[in-house]
């Protein structure tokens, strides 16, 4: 075998070994919003993040739309929803004729190369409010640093309640202690539950002004924002060493094939 052909093979099987990788966890370390709320907008239950626990005195965790800073909660204990948000309520934060605003905050010198987060996707049906007014963001604004990013999430569904949206990043994008990931979620068009509703309920002004008449829907329901670093997995790295040292047994072998023969 030629030495060209030898490098090509060895240099091959680093890459495609490269591609393999396994996402790891990205210790978020706080994130800042305004609570869930619900019955303060005539809902009849509140999806707060009740446990928060932030710099924010701690009443305002169980305090619908109050600023929540300096902590965690809900949003970042590792739990992705596995039920609906109607049987899990405590898994979820709510935001009625919101489109809210959350920050988040990592641990120094991270690499993150996704980010996903979960969201309520509840079954519609005409003539029906089994939606519960819930649907998924029409738009999900994401900067860093002030910065929009021009990346549209990719939308696929965990089960049939539950859809996720993922931000991938071709370079994986360094974290420092001032960098700050921001979300604005903003709602989406009316469902058919709302549409049932109103002519339910024609002369519900609040729901009117903030929901059909502006043509969002009224709930966004989110229950976990993972961020992930991309790392290797152990065979990538065998295969990638293979790959070189085959590489470097070529080249031993052409030069060896040069020295002369004593006589």
């Amino acid at each position: 075998m030629s030495l060209r052909s030898g490098l090509l093979i060895a240099l091959s099987t680093a890459f495609l070994g490269s591609t393999a990788a396994s996402a790891v966890p990205v210790t978020v370390t706080s994130y800042e919003m305004n609570n869930g709320n619900g019955t303060v907008s005539l809902g009849t239950y509140n999806y707060l993040d009740g446990a928060y626990v932030g710099t924010t005195p701690a009443v305002n965790s169980t305090t619908e739309a109050a600023p929540l800073k300096g902590g965690t909660g809900i949003l970042t204990n590792g739990i992705a929803p596995a039920t609906d948000y109607t049987l899990g309520p405590q898994q979820y934060v709510g935001w009625k004729y919101t489109d809210p605003v959350l920050n988040f905050f990592l641990k120094p010198g991270s690499q993150i190369s996704q980010i996903t987060l979960y969201f309520a996707n509840p079954l519609q049906a005409v003539n029906s409010l089994q939606g519960g007014l819930v649907g998924l963001p029409g738009q999900i604004n994401f900067s860093i640093d002030g910065v929009t990013q021009a990346l549209t999430p990719t939308f696929s569904a965990l089960s049939s309640v539950v859809e996720k949206a993922t931000f991938t990043f071709d370079t994986p994008i360094s974290y420092d202690q001032d960098t700050d990931f921001q979300f604005q979620l903003l709602r989406g068009g009316l469902l058919a539950d709302s549409l049932y509703y109103h002519s339910l309920y024609p002369g519900d002004e609040l729901f009117n002004a903030n929901s059909f008449n502006v043509n969002k829907q009224a709930w966004i329901m989110l229950s976990e924002v993972e961020f992930t670093a991309a790392v290797p997995e152990p065979s990538t790295w065998i295969m990638m060493l293979l790959g070189f040292a085959g590489l470097g047994f070529g080249m031993y072998r052409r030069n060896a094939r040069r020295v002369p023969a004593v006589a």
